[in-house]
């Protein structure tokens, strides 16, 4: 299947903490898959053989890159491409 990936500025929450929920810019990454709905790609990603959590903003999964660690995205590749295929 077609994949669209899309760098696309946005913001994260802090957790607990003296400021819980205070937004922080993030850069992340848009992803849609042809032939499936957000909520189908983001449950794939989730059953990964590497879960892979992120979220659905304007009908498309977002990846938040202030989420990962380094080597992180070694994982989201390898889930990304078996998905698409």
């Amino acid at each position: 299947a077609r994949m669209r990936a899309e760098a696309v500025e946005t913001t994260s929450a802090m957790g607990g903490g003296s400021l819980p929920g205070t937004p922080i810019p993030s850069w992340g990454v848009a992803v849609c898959v042809e032939g499936l709905s957000a909520d189908a790609l983001l449950g794939r990603l989730r059953g990964a053989a590497t879960p892979i959590i992120a979220r659905i903003e304007e009908e498309r999964v977002l990846l938040d890159m202030r989420t990962l660690l380094d080597g992180e995205d070694r994982a989201v590749e390898i889930a990304l491409l078996e998905i698409a295929q």
